[in-house]
Formats: structure tokens, C-alpha cells, sequence
């Protein structure tokens, strides 16, 4: 899955704006992104998490996913922002698209697990991305699902620091110049409404 602001780009948040068919469970949905951070003394890698994932896919199988700065865990670690900062901290950073075919979800049996690729699609304010990204989605029981990135999603890193705010979270993460890119990897689970 491509993210890109702040390349941490952290993954599905759910927020559909049609009849949510599916939602997320905040609290068992989150992102990894590992970040390599280059400095003079030489390379250093940092796993950071999104988490409290949260959103839907639509009975039309529309999944759209809204990313905060907020969910990020050293954002969170700050506990409450200074006033400058709360803004920039509920904005949305970036927004992922992209249409499955919910025929993947219902015809798995309790037990069984799937394979698929989908072509998610990044927006943000100044252009959009497509990335291929391949799905493992477990059906746990009647309502339940465990949907992971078969492998870590590699991130632009060039194309995450020309968002507008990506300089802000890159220097609140402490980092000088990021590595080419940002393996993400997505663990969540999914409930039918």
C-alpha cells in the first residue's frame, strides 16, 4: 500500500462515505512503517506505528482511508500537542482509494485465508498514486476478518517529502534525510456490518 505523507504512511483508516458494509476495529487495526534515517555516523532504522485504524468499505466495496498525523505513535507518545501544533496533528495527511471486490469477503469460509492484489491509490493535495498491493485477508469467523500486506509495501520516500506538512513530521521524528524508501506492512482486522 503507498502512503505517503510523512511516507510513514501508515495504512488503512476506513472512512467510507457510503453504507459501510465492513468497518475496521480501531484497536486491533495499525500500520508499520520502518524508516531509515541517514546521518554522518551512517544509517539508523526506526519502526514507527499508526494505529487506532478506523474506517469502512462501502456494499460497493469503496474503501477510502483517511490518514492523521495523530494516529502516529510518536504523535501519540507526545500526549496532548501544544496549541501550534493540534491543527496539524487532526489534518488529514493523505487519503487512500481504492475498489475491492467484495465477493473476496463473502465467499470466504470461517478458517479460510485468500490472496489478492488491488491497486490502491494515493491523494493528496498535489497529485495522485497507484501502487499494487498484495492482500492476505483470513476469515476468523462469521463476522470477523484478519486482513495483512502479504510483504512490506516499499514507500516513495522522494515522493513522501514533497507533501506539504511531510518537513514538519519528518523534524518532529527527529530525522535529518530519510532512505530511499519505507517498507509498510498493514495488520488489521475487519468486522461485516
Amino acid at each position: 500500500m503507498y502512503i505517503k505523507s510523512l511516507g510513514c504512511g501508515l495504512l488503512l483508516l476506513l472512512a467510507g462515505q457510503a453504507q459501510a458494509a465492513w468497518q475496521f476495529v480501531p484497536e486491533d487495526s495499525q500500520a508499520t512503517a520502518r524508516i531509515t534515517d541517514i546521518t554522518d555516523q551512517g544509517s539508523q532504522v526506526h519502526t514507527h506505528r499508526l494505529s487506532n485504524l478506523e474506517g469502512s468499505i462501502s456494499d460497493s466495496g469503496e474503501l477510502v482511508i483517511p490518514i492523521t498525523l495523530k494516529q502516529l505513535d510518536v504523535v501519540q507518545n507526545l500526549g496532548t500537542l501544544p496549541p501550534w501544533l493540534s491543527d496539524i496533528g487532526k489534518k488529514r495527511l493523505a487519503t487512500v482509494a481504492t475498489q475491492v471486490d467484495t465477493a473476496w469477503l463473502n465467499s470466504l469460509n470461517i478458517g479460510q485465508s485468500a490472496q489478492h492484489t488491488i491497486a490502491l491509490s494515493q491523494e493528496d493535495q498535489r497529485y495522485t498514486q497507484t501502487d499494487h498491493v498484495a492482500l492476505t485477508i483470513t476469515r476468523t469467523d462469521a463476522n470477523r476478518f484478519h486482513v495483512q500486506t502479504t510483504s512490506p509495501v516499499p514507500i516513495d520516500t522522494q515522493a513522501v517529502m514533497q507533501e506539504p506538512n511531510a518537513q514538519t513530521v519528518v523534524s518532529l521524528l527527529g530525522y535529518r534525510k530519510l532512505g530511499d524508501t519505507v517498507p509498510l506492512s498493514l495488520d488489521a482486522t475487519l468486522v461485516q456490518q
